[in-house]
């Protein structure tokens, strides 16, 4: 399952990684950066070496006075928590209760924190959409004044 994660936040569109903020040659997550252990309990640990990229979130001007902050980078909580816990699986001792108690709330956490960041991505979405609408109306507008 980490590497399931760790390939999912390093997909790349055009020969862009989608999750490494401008830093769009390289791959977001390297596994080799997280940490050889964790104190327990670990529901506010920090798994935050692996990430590659940077924090920068790319910017739009979608209207003369509308800038529209957009991207999701793989260092987002939400992230860092999902792929948090699955190391601790890794790295713990096997079958041990406490470890993997300890990685299940660590992962109610991160589908918390992943839900936050869908609810940012559709509202910047929706944002764009509207300017766009907004824009296609005054074009049309403009248009059938021109006609």
């Amino acid at each position: 399952m980490l590497d399931e994660i760790t390939a999912l936040l390093n997909v790349e569109d055009d020969g862009r990684f989608l999750f490494s903020g401008t830093l769009t040659d390289t791959r977001a997550v390297d596994q080799t950066g997280l940490p050889g252990s964790y104190t327990l309990p670990t529901s506010d640990g920090d798994a935050s070496g692996y990430f590659a990229g940077n924090g920068t979130k790319l910017t739009l001007q979608a209207d003369e006075n509308f800038t529209v902050t957009y991207g999701v980078t793989a260092d987002e909580t939400g992230f860092e928590q999902a792929i948090r816990s699955m190391h601790m699986i890794v790295i713990g001792p096997p079958n041990d209760r406490s470890t993997l108690e300890d990685a299940l709330l660590v992962v109610g956490n991160a589908i918390d924190s992943v839900s936050d960041i869908r609810t940012r991505i559709g509202a910047s979405r929706s944002a764009i959409e509207n300017v766009n609408t907004r824009l296609a109306d005054f074009q049309l507008f403009s248009e059938k004044t021109i006609g």
